[in-house]
């Protein structure tokens, strides 16, 4: 009776520890079975700040043009068409030099002269100057056949002046001599931009000058201008 008594407890015991065990080794089943995402760091980006533009720069001012080429050694250029004395000179264009005209005046071409500050200048439009052709593709003119001998017409010469033996009006190769202001010159025969004169020196020979009118008068300059006459009363 003992002995089956000692059993009935041992049993007891037995059970009583199971029942414990599996307590303390149930599970939450009502827990969310997902586990939660860990979270991710927000990464901040940074935006370029926009690239900031260069100012835009003034384009040349455009003009329309015509293109011309110096034909004499050298031509003054001035900052006023004013071609006397050298208080206006800033610069000079040499024989075969393009330019570029912007405007054509009475005596002078203002041209594009992007030196020294300035925007335009001027030059002397007398056809001893310049030409609308290159220079080596100028051909000349043929020789007059004017009488050395003939009638005549005097001019006379405002600045110093080159005397050609052909109507070839670029280079130096054919000046013979140079007329200095003030000489007077006998005119044999009248081209379109030069007169056949009496090759001096040289008898019964032709030479040629410019017809420029800036550098040779059909009038005396030092003529004197008579006085107007009075209004009548």
């Amino acid at each position: 009776m003992k002995r089956k008594s000692y059993l009935t407890v041992v049993v007891l015991l037995i059970l009583l520890a199971v029942t414990f065990s599996a307590c303390g080794d149930a599970k939450d089943t009502d827990a969310d079975p997902t586990q939660k995402a860990t979270p991710t760091p927000s990464v901040v980006t940074s935006t370029p700040a926009p690239a900031t533009e260069a100012p835009a720069t003034a384009a040349e001012p455009t003009f329309a043009t015509t293109e011309r080429y110096v034909i004499c050694d050298v031509l003054n250029v001035r900052s006023e068409p004013v071609f006397s004395g050298s208080e206006n000179l800033i610069g000079s264009l040499y024989y075969g030099d393009p330019i570029d005209v912007v405007e054509t005046g009475e005596d002078y071409f203002k041209i594009l002269w992007f030196e020294d500050g300035y925007d335009f200048a001027y030059v002397n439009s007398g056809v001893a100057y310049t030409s609308d052709q290159e220079p080596d593709k100028i051909e000349t003119a043929p020789l007059s056949t004017a009488d050395p001998n003939g009638p005549t017409t005097t001019m006379w010469i405002l600045s110093v002046t080159r005397v050609r033996s052909d109507p070839r009006f670029v280079g130096t190769d054919n000046i013979i001599y140079e007329l200095p202001a003030g000489e007077t010159i006998e005119v044999l025969e009248e081209a379109s931009s030069y007169y056949v004169i009496k090759w001096p020196d040289a008898e019964g020979q032709l030479a040629y000058i410019t017809n420029d009118p800036t550098l040779v008068s059909r009038t005396d300059p030092n003529a004197a201008t008579p006085d107007p006459e009075a209004p009548a009363t």
